[in-house]
């Protein structure tokens, strides 16, 4: 290991003698790298080095390599680069490569070593390290993409980079990431052919450049490719799958308004990747993106359009992309935006009468809400006010109405009759649904329903849906501000928090919280309304006649706590007692009860407790960890 060590460090001193020569560093400076150095190296030599080591000899030659380059500009040295110009950048490379000999399979540190060489146009290294990195990890997508997109952007080799993505996608054909930037690298190459074409203004067929002359260009920058070798995957798999394109193709693509120029390269590859991946309507939905952000691609959406509509008739999500396809693109505030909503309006109403499903209603309402957003027209405004009433009138008086429905209906009508006599149905018709209760509570409470009327809707909202928090925190809050405002008697209130109690009371351990927030508002309650003396005979009586939660008497500690008496010293006591036979797990109960008993005084009785929790609590090195602090805390 010392050997080894020492190899490295006598490497280093043509560059520190450069160094000193140029005044860069003083030897105090040098004799100190040269430390760092030493210790770097060791750290790494040793029988189990980690990758944070690596990672720490990186960061300081980067910064002592910035330290440099600004010294060496404010000593204003010029002349032919030196040694030292170029040992930083070659020691972080030769730091990276040893790194990724122990930790082959850490892709992060590849792409860092990416990332380094990139900033500093290491081209010839870049394109080896994308092989390596590729070959080791070939079922990585990402590399794939790194690699072809800088084949493509930095190298400008367009042929290297369809070359990439082509083998990316023979071992990954699944891969949407792949299929996408595979697409989009053609649309970009063919929006920069175009461009190019307009620059030099050709217009005859004669003047054109043939394709093939642009990659015979693209042929000298092969120096610095990316070249793999043939991976073990590649060899096992058929030749399948294969991206090709016919000599026709080719022949299209010299033409001077050829195919090429509006995408078809690009639907060749969207063709391939439909038969690899063909029930995927959110990817169909990304090709579509990808298109849109390229002008003139307008036939190549076409195209993916129909094919959404050929290969997904009975689904309302194709059928509705679809329809709306009359907008993509267009000003909201022009003349076209209108003759496109009603190519849209009309088209929905076909589908809608072809499939006469809800999901079909919920997709046209969600359309016309979108346009209502988009446009500021106040009379466009009002007229999509009108086909969303229409609309919703129209899935009700059909009996297709969904809780999606609903709830968009409530909120287009707001505060109305109409809105409660639509959210009676909504509630009748789906039961299990709490937001359609807490619609119609709200509803019921604004349009001067009584306080017994809204008491039967909570009740009947909890009666099917007591798991959910929600619900009754909105009980809650309605019935104590009732109260507060003399609505209701506390024997009235009383009565209805122990209904509650008893509802929640077979709940199972999924929804122990529930039950927790339950118990704990009542005895909250009944603390405002009666004092602690009450809570005290409330709680001592409910421990008696259910089986009450931790959270329950965690709330009661609580009260206890806010105390100022010698009473609730033997209280308290109890309540924590109650606690951790609830939930003996909880080490933070334990944490708590124990700082109760040596703020008290009561030593014997805390080395006793501690000695329960040790063998009960669920996270032992939390609460180790926790007590320990706390015993460094007393005064024992």
């Amino acid at each position: 290991m010392a050997d080894t060590v020492q190899y490295h460090l006598e490497n280093m001193i043509p560059e520190l003698e450069d160094l000193e020569k140029k005044k860069i560093f003083n030897k105090e400076e040098i004799r100190s790298i040269v430390k760092k150095r030493t210790n770097f190296e060791y750290a790494l030599k040793r029988r189990s080095p980690k990758k944070i080591d690596y990672l720490r000899y990186i960061e300081y030659e980067l910064n002592l390599e910035n330290l440099r380059k600004k010294r060496k500009a404010r000593l204003d040295i010029k002349g032919k680069p030196s040694v030292s110009d170029y040992a930083g950048p070659r020691r972080v490379n030769f730091i990276f490569e040893r790194a990724l000999l122990k930790f082959k399979g850490d892709v992060p540190l590849w792409l860092q070593w990416v990332d380094f060489a990139k900033r500093n146009k290491m081209n010839k290294l870049l394109s080896k390290i994308f092989a390596r990195a590729i070959q080791l990890h070939p079922a990585k997508p990402s590399l794939w993409i790194m690699a072809a997109s800088w084949e493509f952007e930095d190298n400008l080799n367009t042929t290297a980079a369809r070359i990439l993505l082509q083998r990316g996608l023979r071992l990954n054909p699944e891969s949407q990431e792949l299929w996408l930037e595979y697409v989009r690298l053609e649309l970009v190459y063919m929006a920069k052919i175009r461009e190019r074409r307009r620059i030099l203004g050709i217009l005859k067929k004669d003047q054109a450049k043939p394709e093939v002359e642009v990659e015979e260009e693209e042929e000298k920058k092969e120096e610095d490719m990316i070249v793999l070798p043939t991976l073990d995957e590649e060899e096992e798999m058929e030749p399948k799958r294969e991206i090709t394109i016919s000599d026709g193709l080719i022949q299209t693509l010299k033409a001077e308004n050829n195919a090429f120029l509006s995408g078809a390269v690009a639907l060749i590859v969207y063709q391939n990747a439909i038969k690899s991946i063909p029930n995927d309507l959110d990817f169909r939905r990304k090709f579509l993106e990808v298109f849109q952000t390229i002008p003139g691609t307008e036939s190549g959406q076409e195209t993916i359009y129909e094919s959404i509509k050929d290969d997904f008739p009975h689904d309302e999500s194709a059928r509705a992309l679809y329809i709306e396809k009359n907008l993509a693109g267009v000003d909201p505030n022009s003349v076209e935006y209108i003759n496109g909503v009603k190519k849209c309006t009309q088209g929905f109403s076909e589908v809608i009468q072809e499939l006469g499903t809800g999901t079909m209603w919920e997709k046209y309402c969600e359309f016309l809400k979108r346009c209502h957003g988009r446009v500021s027209e106040e009379n466009l405004k009002a007229y999509f006010v009108k086909a969303l009433d229409k609309a919703f009138q129209a899935a009700l008086d059909q009996g297709v109405m969904t809780e999606k429905l609903f709830l968009a209906s409530l909120e287009h009508l707001q505060d109305s009759q109409k809105a409660v006599e639509t959210a009676t149905q909504a509630v009748a018709q789906f039961p299990k649904v709490p937001e359609l209760w807490l619609i119609y509570a709200d509803l019921v409470t604004s349009n001067g329903g009584t306080p017994s009327a809204i008491s039967e809707v909570y009740a009947s909202a909890l009666l099917h849906n007591s798991s959910q928090q929600d619900l009754w925190t909105s009980y809650f809050n309605w019935l104590t501000s009732q109260w507060r405002d003399s609505k209701f008697s506390d024997d009235e209130v009383d009565q209805k928090f122990m209904d509650a109690i008893k509802n929640v009371q077979s709940l199972v351990s999924d929804y122990l919280h529930v039950k927790e927030y339950v118990q704990s508002e009542y005895i909250k309650w009944v603390n405002e309304c009666g004092g602690i003396s009450k809570a005290r005979e409330v709680y001592k009586r409910l421990s008696k006649q259910l089986s009450l939660t931790a959270g329950f008497f965690k709330q009661c500690i609580e009260l206890e706590e806010s105390q100022d008496s010698a009473q609730n010293q033997k209280q308290l006591q109890w309540l924590f007692e109650q606690a951790i036979h609830a939930n003996d797990k909880d080490d933070q109960m334990w944490i708590a009860y124990l700082d109760h008993l040596l703020s008290t005084g009561q030593f014997d009785k805390a080395t006793h407790i501690h000695w329960k929790a040790q063998h009960v609590v669920s996270n032992k090195e939390r609460f180790e960890r926790d007590y320990f602090q706390l015993i460094g805390g007393a005064s024992v």
